[in-house]
């Protein structure tokens, strides 16, 4: 743990000393007016869906910000703006590495040829049933540039390093596991898209945090309105679906 500390420090030009003191202060308890303040003018959305899948009636779900920002506010919200989405975003960013920038800059690169080379393909296409297939294919790689149109003007590492401080990169699969072990979190994901919740977590964590998906947006899932965990402080409902 005392390496992870040591890396938070480093990342947000704070001393290991006031990373430890807002790690310790995360646990303690708060009261009901504190809640209340943290949760005030954040919107309340249907989780109908929860209730049922865990048969408990204590889970809501919280929209606590989005414009490209969603994740990062959930994670804001929980460590009680200990941490910033701008911080957050550094985190993200110091950890991107030349194999992920590589990866995101062919894979981008090749969806656009892809698509160009499609379009061209449909144009000559006669069969109809053959139009459907590459029309189909044309929607897929659309969806893969749309995913990653945030790499339309990054040329170097440095160049993604910097889109990713702002909200043109949105948190995705990579940033969620950079946060994961730099902050010594487990994120427990409510997929509402497949209407489903992710079993494979870290037992071994420091704190636990509920994130609710609905496919292109996160939003923070509270139980009895906690929303920071240890594994042993867990919602007994939702420690058993998960074992189960």
């Amino acid at each position: 743990m005392d390496n992870k500390f040591i890396l938070v420090s480093q990342i947000l030009g704070i001393s290991v000393d006031m990373v430890k003191s807002v790690y310790n202060r995360h646990l303690t308890k708060i009261n009901t007016k504190e809640k209340s303040q943290l949760i005030h003018n954040e919107k309340d959305v249907d989780s109908s869906w929860i209730k049922e899948k865990i048969d408990d009636e204590n889970y809501k779900i919280i929209d606590v910000g989005g414009n490209g920002d969603c994740f990062f506010h959930v994670l804001r919200h929980s460590f009680r703006n200990s941490y910033s989405v701008k911080q957050l975003r550094e985190i993200v960013s110091s950890n991107i590495t030349e194999y992920i920038y590589n990866t995101w800059s062919v894979l981008y690169k090749d969806s656009l040829k892809d698509l160009e080379e499609s379009n061209k393909t449909l144009l000559r296409t006669k069969n109809e049933d053959r139009k459907q297939k590459i029309k189909e294919d044309i929607s897929s790689t659309k969806s893969i540039i749309n995913d990653y149109r945030f790499m339309k003007n990054v040329k170097s590492l440095q160049d993604l390093r910097n889109v990713i401080k702002t909200s043109e990169y949105w948190a995705d699969e990579v940033s969620i596991n950079i946060l994961r072990d730099v902050l010594d979190v487990e994120f427990i994901i409510f997929d509402y898209s497949n209407l489903n919740i992710r079993k494979n977590i870290d037992k071994n964590k420091s704190y636990y945090i509920l994130v609710n998906y609905t496919g292109g947006h996160y939003q923070l899932v509270t139980h009895k309105d906690k929303f920071l965990f240890e594994y042993n402080t867990l919602p007994k409902s939702l420690k058993s679906y998960l074992l189960n």
